[in-house]
């Protein structure tokens, strides 16, 4: 019968299964190698020289497509960074500016279109979680669900890009002020 076991470098739950015969195993998260508690001897003679090994409920350790939706958050805030400062970047080169070019209108006009964009994208995360099937949903029900979140950003989208464009337009305008 199986049980689990915790990485020491991760802490991420293996299961060992009882005819595994290798001495060490090799964690798949952070590939350092873990220990067998009972010392490689086989299962049966392993629970009877250490009583301390306890069967516990067997739990999934984390796959890697949960990771990754974990991890892309913080990539979401790094390129929203990166784009607000390049859009202030922008504001400031127009400004201070002789005359302004069109490659800075330009820039401009797609930086507000990506800010929207940014700005859209945990509104849609929410609305498709909000709007998630129950078990017995019908199969079209995901079909419909996602119609459904494109519709709602649709119709949320030219208040998000006035909103942002309001923003861009006010912080240049007072930049142009100062």
């Amino acid at each position: 019968m199986p049980y689990e076991l915790t990485c020491p470098s991760c802490h991420a739950r293996l299961l060992l299964k009882a005819d595994a015969g290798d001495e060490h195993l090799l964690c798949p998260r952070c590939l350092n190698v873990v220990p067998r508690p009972d010392g490689g001897l086989p299962a049966t003679a392993a629970r009877a020289a250490d009583t301390r090994v306890s069967v516990r409920p067997t739990r999934a350790v984390s796959s890697a497509a949960a990771d990754l939706r974990r991890a892309i958050w913080p990539a979401y805030f790094i390129i929203l960074a990166l784009v607000v400062l390049t859009t202030i970047g922008v504001i400031l080169v127009g400004v201070t500016g002789r005359s302004p070019q069109d490659w800075q209108f330009s820039a401009l006009f797609a930086l507000v279109i990506v800010l929207t964009v940014l700005a859209l994208y945990p509104i849609g995360k929410g609305l498709a979680k909000g709007l998630a099937p129950s078990r017995a949903a019908s199969p079209g029900s995901k079909a419909l669900r996602t119609i459904a979140v494109i519709v709602l950003l649709l119709i949320i989208a030219p208040f998000a890009f006035a909103v942002v464009f309001f923003t861009v337009c006010t912080a240049t305008i007072l930049k142009m002020v100062q």
